[in-house]
C-alpha cells in the first residue's frame, strides 16, 4: 500500500481555505466521510504516514468535484501550492542560489520522502531541460502524477527557470513501464 506525507496531506485543507476561503473549506469537510475529517480536522503532524488513496486520492478529487467540475488536473494546482508552501524561507533561498541542474537532482531525490515507495530517477539533466521517471509506485493515480508535475513546476520556477513547460509523455496508469516527466524551460 502507498503512502503519503503528512507534509503532503497538510497541504491540501491549507490550499482550499486559501483559494476558496473558510466556507469553501467547510463545505469540503462537510463532504468526507467520518474518518477522514477527524484527521483534517486535527493539526497533521508532517512526520506522520497515511494511506494515499484515503488521504490525498479522495480528498483531493472531493476537491476537483465540489470546485473544478470534477477535472483531475486541478491537482497540478495542488502541486504548485505544495512546492510554494514547501519551498519558503531560507529552503526558498537555497533553491534560488542553487544551480537548477543541483536543483533537479535534488528533487528526484526529494519526492520520494513525500511518497512511499517511490522511485524517481532523472534520466537527462541539461542545460534547458530534464526527463524524470517514475517508476515502482503502486496504487499510482492520475491525481499524483498531476500533483508531482505541478510541485516540480512550481520549484523549476522558483530556482529561476522561465516559461517551464512540463509533459507527461508515459503515464503508469495508460499502460506504461514508466511516468515521464519531460521537461523544457528558458
Amino acid at each position: 500500500m502507498a503512502e503519503i506525507s503528512g507534509l503532503a496531506v497538510k497541504t491540501l485543507p491549507l490550499f482550499i481555505e486559501e483559494k476558496f476561503g473558510r466556507q469553501g473549506l467547510q463545505r469540503w469537510k462537510d463532504a468526507l466521510d467520518d474518518e477522514m475529517r477527524e484527521v483534517f480536522n486535527k493539526p497533521i503532524a508532517v512526520s506522520e504516514w497515511f494511506e494515499i488513496n484515503k488521504y490525498i486520492i479522495k480528498p483531493t478529487q472531493l476537491v476537483c468535484d465540489l470546485f473544478y467540475n470534477g477535472d483531475q488536473k486541478a491537482a497540478w494546482t495542488f502541486g504548485r501550492f505544495s512546492a510554494e508552501y514547501g519551498l519558503k524561507g531560507v529552503l526558498k533561498l537555497f533553491v534560488k542560489m542553487g544551480s537548477v541542474s543541483f536543483f533537479v537532482n535534488r528533487a528526484a531525490s526529494v519526492i520520494p520522502h513525500y511518497y512511499r515507495p517511490l522511485i524517481m530517477e532523472v534520466l537527462e539533466n541539461k542545460k534547458k531541460s530534464a526527463l524524470i521517471i517514475l517508476k515502482d509506485f503502486p496504487d499510482i493515480h492520475r491525481i499524483i502524477e498531476y500533483r508531482i508535475a505541478g510541485w516540480m513546476e512550481r520549484a523549476l520556477e522558483i530556482s529561476g527557470c522561465n516559461n517551464v513547460d512540463l509533459q507527461i509523455p508515459k503515464s503508469i496508469i495508460d499502460g506504461d513501464d514508466v511516468t515521464e516527466f519531460n521537461i523544457h524551460w528558458d
